[in-house]
This record gives C-alpha cells, structure tokens and sequence, in this order.
C-alpha cells in the first residue's frame, strides 16, 4: 500500500522537468520583490563558486499535492519555483543569440520551460501559475523572443506582473554577469555548469502529499518545525485545511481571493497582516500581531467556522480599503463631513490603530448620519490623544479595541452611547488645553493640520459652520509653508538652550504663503512681522501683532490657541 505522504529529495530544476506543476488557481499571486531575487541568485552563486565539485545548496522543503499521473499541485514553494523557471527563461534567451548552441537552447526549452503533450497536441508549461498571473507569466517568460504573443516589459496590468517582469530583468542581467568572459566557449561552460548545478546541487526535499487537507497539515507542521511562514499564510493554510474537510476549499478560495483583490486594487495588498488583525479587533477585542494566529486558530475550529472566518475577511476589504482613501468610490453614499473625516485620519493625522473602531462604526451604524457623528468623534479622539501623549499607542489602540466589539454586538447602539464609552479614556477638555498651551509639535503634518483647523476656527466662530473647523484640512499644501518664528537654523537673539526648547513649540509655528515666506527665512523678527500681518491666516496675523517674540510671547500665542482647542476638537456628538 503506497504511503500517504512521500519524501523525494533532488535538484530543483529536476523537480521542474520530472514533473508538471500547477499552482491553484486561487493560490496567492507572485510576490517576490527585486530583493528576494537578488538573494536567491546571489546564495546559488555563493554556493557554486565555494566548490566546483559536490558543492551544494539547500533550497528548502517544498509541499506538492498529488494528482493524476506527474501532475502536481503546489501548496508551498511557487516563488521559488517561478523564480528559477525565470532563471531558466534568461538563461534560454541569452543561448537564442547564439546559432551554435541550438540542440542546448531547444534541451533548456523542452526540460525546464515547455514540454509536448502528445494526448493535447499542444505544448504545456512545466509550471503553470495561478488564474491571475499565468496567460501573463506564459507570454512574458515562457515564450521564445521574437515568438508570435510574447509581451515585453510595459505590459503589466497587476503588481504580480510588474514583480515577475522585474525578477526577469534582474534574471537577464545575472545570465550576463555569470558569462561574463571573452572567450565564447567558456560562456557556454559556464551555462552548463549552472543548469547542472541548478538540476543536481540546488537541492530541495519534495514532500508529496495525496489530498489539500493533508497538504496543509503537512505546511503547519513544517512550520512548527522551523520553516518560516508569514502569520497571513499560515492563516490562509489554516482555512484552506478545515474547508477542505467539508468539501468547501473552493468557497474559502473564492473568498480569500476576493480580499486580496479588494486590498491590491487599492494598490495595498502588503496590508494584508494589518487588516486581518484589525478586522479581528473589531470583532473579537485586542490582539498583538504575534498572538493573531493564535487567537484565531482557537475560533476557527470547524470547517463552517473557518468560512465563516472566511466571509468575515471578504465583506470587510472593501471598507477598509475605503478607509485609506477618501476618494474610494464605498464613500458615494455617504456625507461630504465623512469623507473629509477619512481624509483628515488617513492623510493628515496618519492614525491607522483606530480602523478597527471605524470599521465597527461601519458596521454598527445605518444612519450615514450617525456614521458621520461617530467619525467627527474620532478625529477628536485621535487629536486629543495625539496632543496629551505619554499614553503609549498600544493602550491607546487597547482603548479603541475596547469600544469596537461592543458596537458589532448592539451594546452602543448610538453615537452617543459610544461617546460615553470612550469618554472613559479620552482625555478630558482640561487635560487637553494643559497639554495643548505647552505642547512640542515636530511632525510638519501635524502642526499644519493643527494650525489650519485652529485658524478656520477663530474665522468661522460663531457661525454655523465652526462645527466644520476640524475638518480643514490642507488642501492647498503647495501655497503654503510651515513657518518656524523663532529659526530652527541661524542666529536670534536669545540663548541656545531657549531657542531649541521653543522651536517646535506649536505657538512658535505659523501658515505663511510661499511667495512671502521664501525670500524672508533669515530675516529677523522685525523684518517678518510685516508680512505675518498681512498674511491670510488669522493666528499668523496675531502674531505679526506683538512688538517682540519670545518665551513669553510663544507661551501667550500658544495659550490663547488651547483655549479653542477643546471646542475646536469637541467631546459632543455634533
């Protein structure tokens, strides 16, 4: 009775002619970045040139799933499959140049490339890749130059193919290095010597399984044993494995596959580890990165829990996806005060530890109107946060956990209520005014978010639209400068030690147009206040306003802002 899994130990590239591979259609594309190739090519050359003779190079265990006759699936190792199929391909292009080497350049095509199948009538690939990348990786890669369908660089219509065109780049440029001699016949020694390192020394364990669910039995296991695995694929491995048991791999595919596409077309796919775990958050409570696969190999037990997992990372990519970008299209049915919350979180504020909150308020709330009163409530927690520090963000990350999971459940079921939740850590409109007339600003975003936010509400209080003030926003970034009273560089009169402790003082920082600030940065304060006052910003006008500027005079600037700052970031639901 044949065993349940084998073992085969062998070259690489003899895995590549022995065998027809085929990575499942709904497998992760090719990810490899430039540098991941340039290691692989850089330690095969390291191992070839310590010896010439019984020189090897262990390339790792790779997991391949039986199918019918040599036909294989590929649970592990595509990136280092495609990687050397790619090597074999510039190694094949740079021998067509070279009418001699015929019978070698036809014996690479046909072992390694592309091989005949009598019964199809039609050559098939050694290794075929996914659904999303294998018409491309067969016209870029596998097809001869100047053959009818082969594309070339500029064709790329995925990150994936953009990532196999550099791997093939960086593959012609190392063919050239390694035949890098004058003498036309040992450039062709040469090439042998690396096909036959790459077939013989270049060694990997194959470990061939009958079914998925033993396949990813087999992945965990080598991973607790040392492979290295991203917690995402083991998460993936994990899903895979329980929904085969039920016959619903290919459901949990489907939806994997749509997650991945929800994050890459919003050209984000490397956030997969970070949704996942803030997705997580909003449903489940806090979790470290580290202790993710833990906490969620402890729910999904059963094959209907892990499609259920499943369809819990598809429905929500979409959303998040939405909350890096205020112009994804997900915001049309919203409010314009929504759109601009997005903006001012992701763009002006750079606050990614309150999503998986945003995410709960998507959920939770029907009303686009409540959306908007919860996302308001945000950017002021965000801001007063920012401001008090000393809190360290991974409590500040437990405090928006805590909320998240009671609104997916009903227990907020209003943006008030979930406003008295947070009232709980957020800090209160003193502590925030104390903090804000003393508080150092080194991030050039934030002092302009802070400043333009303050200025619009100095103008606009008193009217109805100040409720608006912590939504200004730079929209004009390019007239603008951010402008230091008191000199970062250059001299001013006062003493060192309280020139550096006022620099980055928010009252010593003030909005000036770029055609007025760029021709006065050395002048003195005398020589500057004249343009502050006639600047279009109120506080930089109030500061053109003082006789002289100092300690003093930061301190007064500085403490009249803080008296706004708690109404310009207010605590109530508006």
């Amino acid at each position: 009775m044949a065993r349940a899994v084998d073992f085969e130990d062998c070259g690489i590239a003899e895995a590549i002619s022995k065998y027809r591979l085929k990575v499942p259609v709904n497998q992760r594309s090719y990810k490899w970045e430039d540098e991941h190739v340039q290691d692989l090519f850089t330690d095969l050359e390291n191992a070839i040139n310590q010896s010439a003779e019984n020189c090897e190079y262990f390339l790792g265990t790779m997991v391949f799933i039986k199918g019918d006759d040599q036909d294989y699936e590929v649970a592990d190792g595509q990136q280092r499959l495609a990687t050397v199929v790619i090597l074999f391909a510039a190694i094949r292009d740079y021998l067509f140049q070279d009418t001699s080497q015929s019978k070698l350049f036809t014996d690479i095509r046909k072992r390694y490339l592309l091989s005949f199948d009598m019964d199809k009538d039609d050559e098939l690939p050694n290794l075929t890749l996914n659904l999303e990348d294998n018409d491309f990786f067969r016209r870029r890669i596998l097809c001869d130059p100047g053959a009818t369908g082969r594309i070339e660089d500029g064709n790329e219509k995925r990150q994936s193919h953009k990532l196999i065109s550099g791997a093939a780049k960086l593959a012609q440029t190392f063919v050239q290095k390694i035949t890098s001699t004058s003498n036309p016949s040992h450039r062709i020694e040469r090439i042998k010597e690396w096909i036959k390192f790459l077939r013989d020394s270049a060694r990997v364990i194959l470990v061939k399984v009958p079914n998925p669910s033993k396949a990813f039995t087999i992945f965990e296991t080598l991973n607790d044993r040392g492979l290295r695995l991203s917690q995402v694929d083991l998460l993936k491995n994990h899903i895979y494995g329980l929904a085969s048991r039920s016959d619903r791999l290919g459901e949990a595919q489907r939806m994997w596959t749509e997650m991945y596409g929800a994050l890459e077309a919003n050209g984000r796919e490397d956030l997969a580890l970070d949704y996942i775990r803030q997705l997580w958050i909003s449903y489940k409570g806090h979790v470290t990165a580290e202790n993710l696969y833990d906490e969620i190999k402890g729910f999904a037990k059963s094959p209907a829990k892990a499609i259920e997992l499943a369809e819990m990372l598809s429905s929500n990519a979409i959303q998040f996806t939405a909350l890096l970008n205020p112009l994804h299209p997900y915001w049309g049915a919203h409010t314009d005060a929504t759109i601009r919350c997005v903006g001012v979180l992701e763009n002006n504020l750079r606050i990614d530890r309150i999503r998986p909150l945003l995410l709960a308020v998507l959920a939770a709330f029907e009303n686009k109107k409540d959306v908007e009163r919860a996302f308001r409530l945000c950017v002021s927690w965000a801001v007063r946060f920012l401001i008090v520090g000393g809190i360290g963000s991974g409590t500040i990350e437990k405090f928006y956990a805590s909320s998240a999971p009671k609104l997916r459940n009903k227990e907020l079921k209003t943006p008030q209520a979930l406003a008295d939740e947070m009232g709980k850590h957020v800090p209160s409109d003193e502590d925030f005014k104390n903090a804000f007339a003393t508080a150092n600003v080194s991030r050039s975003y934030y002092s302009r978010y802070y400043l333009h936010v303050l200025d619009r509400y100095e103008k606009d209080k008193g009217t109805t639209t100040v409720r608006d003030a912590a939504l200004a926003t730079d929209d004009e970034a390019e007239r603008y400068d951010l402008e230091h009273v008191i000199p970062r560089k250059g001299d001013y009169p006062l003493d060192e030690e309280t020139r550096l402790s006022l620099i980055n003082r928010l009252g010593n920082q003030a909005l000036m147009a770029k055609t007025d600030n760029s021709p006065a940065k050395s002048d003195t304060f005398d020589q500057k206040k004249n343009l502050y006052k006639r600047s279009v910003f109120v506080l930089t006008q109030r500061i053109g306003k003082s006789k002289s500027w100092g300690r003093n005079e930061v301190d007064e600037h500085q403490a009249y802002m803080a008296e706004m700052a708690p109404k310009a970031w207010p605590l109530k639901v508006v």
